[in-house]
């Protein structure tokens, strides 16, 4: 990518420019900026179209309507040379202003129809792109599969009697319902008596999607659309193109709360034996809605992606007799390549610009031996190196401030059924 075009990656959307300004500057930015602002709102030309009419019907039912008729009576000419044509101001604000109103309003309808046609499109995956999918979904599902190592099965366990407890009590079944929740109670106790010092105990763990194929060009377009938005306080509008600027592979593992979840339980329980079997549903409702989703993990799939392409391009560049095929492959694989870490870099997936820089830099000495034919081994370690640098360490420090949040869900973690039960004494009150 071009300096100019990294230069627009960073994601946040900061666009004040520090220049300094004459005095006259500043005496017409002080009246034009506000005017500026009022004139890209939205609601703008509602409210002035709104004063407008009651102020025009305010003067209609005034003294003022017969020297308001007359006013717009008066004839208007506009002419050039001998052409001229002569109507009343009446007739030009309704032939005339009228018709630029309503043409004004279709040109708006079908701009708003091209910026939708216009919208970045999915591009195709390419075909390096597809054959190192699987080293990727690899690392995924090795990422889940050391997650699933953490869950408890007694709290998986708890967590289901939690729902067939509910269930129970939807068929009117009180005593199903106290045995699902004694087995619940049983499961909590075994889990804290083994480590007391646990908060959450983990229970299932999901990944999310988000993936995203358009170009870089698009990409940039998209947040350069987010820093107008900005810039005139359009916020909402601003996340639009922003909403869909993520392409990794989220791990999330729920858990159970184990400082508010037993407590919790055992309260529902004499709910049921005095009959208060809607109380007992909303408190176990309520119990199941502590449950905590933890955002463990990030993999950013462009970086992934990049680093499987590194891998096969190293052993590709190892080998001395490699056919003209595998130099073309090389030669794609190394492009992709580059192409990913740019994606990774608008993203914001990573470090500073100027270590994307050297990576670039050190890529494009590499083309330039494969294009000459040249092989060997360590064609490509100062680029893993520098790719671990940037990437891994970002990873770790995000990693980091994640495990910092989710600690901080588990001492926030509040007792539902002691609110629930708060609230309907102040209703019965």
């Amino acid at each position: 990518m071009k300096e100019t075009a990294r230069s627009k990656s960073s994601l946040e959307l900061n666009t004040d420019e520090t220049r300094v300004l004459a005095p006259w500057e500043r005496v017409f930015e002080r009246f034009a900026t506000p005017l500026e602002h009022f004139i890209h709102q939205q609601s703008a030309s509602g409210l002035l179209l709104s004063a407008c009419t009651l102020l025009a019907l305010g003067i209609a039912n005034s003294p003022y309507a017969v020297i308001y008729h007359h006013l717009i009576e008066l004839p208007l000419t506009i002419g050039m040379g001998q052409m001229e044509i002569t109507k009343s101001l009446h007739h030009w604000v309704n032939d005339g202003l009228m018709a630029l109103f309503f043409n004004k309003t279709v040109i708006g309808q079908a701009q708003t129809v091209v910026d939708a046609a216009d919208s970045p499109q999915q591009e195709p995956k390419t075909a390096m792109t597809q054959s190192v999918q699987p080293a990727v979904d690899k690392v995924a599902e090795g990422e889940v599969a050391e997650k699933r190592k953490q869950t408890i099965e007694e709290a998986t366990t708890a967590l289901a009697e939690t729902k067939k407890a509910l269930g129970a009590l939807d068929e009117q079944n009180t005593a199903k319902a106290l045995d699902a929740l004694a087995v619940v109670t049983g499961k909590l106790e075994l889990i804290v008596a083994r480590d007391p010092q646990m908060a959450l105990a983990p229970v299932d763990v999901q990944t999310v999607i988000h993936d995203v194929f358009s170009g870089t060009t698009a990409i940039e377009d998209m947040i350069d659309e987010a820093r107008r938005a900005l810039k005139h306080g359009e916020v909402q509008k601003a996340r639009h193109p922003l909403s869909g600027l993520a392409s990794e592979i989220l791990v999330h593992t729920t858990s159970i709360p184990l400082a508010t979840y037993p407590q919790a339980i055992k309260a529902v329980a004499p709910l049921i034996d005095q009959g208060k079997l809607d109380e007992a549903k909303v408190a176990l409702q309520a119990v199941l809605g502590t449950v905590v989703v933890s955002k463990n993990s990030v993999i950013p799939l462009p970086v992934e992606r990049a680093r499987a392409m590194l891998k096969e391009a190293a052993s590709l560049a190892e080998n001395a007799e490699r056919t003209k095929e595998e130099s073309k492959r090389l030669t794609e694989m190394l492009k992709d390549a580059k192409k990913q870490i740019e994606l990774a870099e608008l993203l914001g997936y990573g470090g500073r610009e100027k270590e994307f820089r050297d990576i670039y830099t050190q890529l494009q000495e590499v083309e330039k031996k494969v294009a000459s034919g040249r092989s060997g081994k360590g064609f490509l370690d100062g680029i893993v190196t520098s790719f671990r640098s940037l990437f891994d360490h970002a990873a770790e420090t995000k990693a980091e401030k994640e495990a910092g949040q989710n600690e901080g869900d588990a001492d926030n973690a509040e007792n539902p059924v002691e609110k629930d039960q708060n609230s309907t004494q102040s209703m019965n009150t």
